[in-house]
């Protein structure tokens, strides 16, 4: 069982997510998870099995995926894998967690952590990029950042194939449409800053 402590939190009780076919269990203190998003609290006052039990259950959820979420709870920025491709793939999945479960501010941080991948001339893998075109909505700030990526930063560019590109035809179509207006003088979203593309309460 995994158990993150914060001094802050020391006198508030935990409720335990319950994630994934093994039943992977994280204790999480009520007041950090219920400031997170409004879907704790509303799922723990459904009267449904959660209400009965204070748990938080997620069996089809990547208990990889929530140990990330956790962390990032207690942790401005918690720890992802050094390797580029399994971080990326980490980030997609944390960011269709974070959008379905209406984690803004966990969402607006996965903005940030690609601006600065970006800044370090990182290329997402097409793995990513298909994940994130089939879990995520048109308007993800997510789906166009890799839009962008992959039409301004020409290293990244020159990784696209013909069979990567037909696997996801929604990318393909909408890295087209990039290109299209970067002739006629769009301007790369990833030369603002981040806050750009942050969600807030407003949109």
């Amino acid at each position: 069982m995994q158990e993150l402590t914060d001094s802050s939190y020391r006198n508030t009780s935990c409720i335990t997510i319950v994630v994934g076919e093994q039943e992977d269990r994280f204790e999480v203190h009520r007041d950090r998870l219920f400031s997170a998003s409004s879907w704790f609290k509303t799922t723990l006052n459904s009267g449904l099995q959660e209400t009965s039990l204070q748990q938080i259950l997620l069996p089809t959820d990547d208990p990889e995926v929530v140990e990330i979420f956790v962390q990032w709870l207690y942790d401005a920025d918690p720890d992802f894998s050094v390797i580029t491709e399994q971080m990326f793939t980490q980030l997609a999945k944390l960011y269709e967690f974070a959008n379905r479960l209406c984690i803004r501010e966990l969402k607006n941080y996965i903005v940030w952590k690609l601006f600065e991948l970006r800044m370090q001339n990182r290329t997402p893998p097409m793995s990513s990029v298909h994940y994130a075109f089939k879990h995520m909505p048109d308007n993800a700030p997510f789906r166009k950042i890799l839009i962008a990526w992959f039409t301004w930063h020409q290293a990244s560019a020159r990784t696209l194939t013909e069979d990567a590109l037909n696997v996801s035809p929604q990318f393909s179509v909408e890295l087209v449409l990039a290109m299209v207006n970067k002739q006629d003088g769009a301007q790369d979203i990833l030369s603002a800053k981040p806050e750009s593309l942050y969600e807030t309460e407003d949109n």
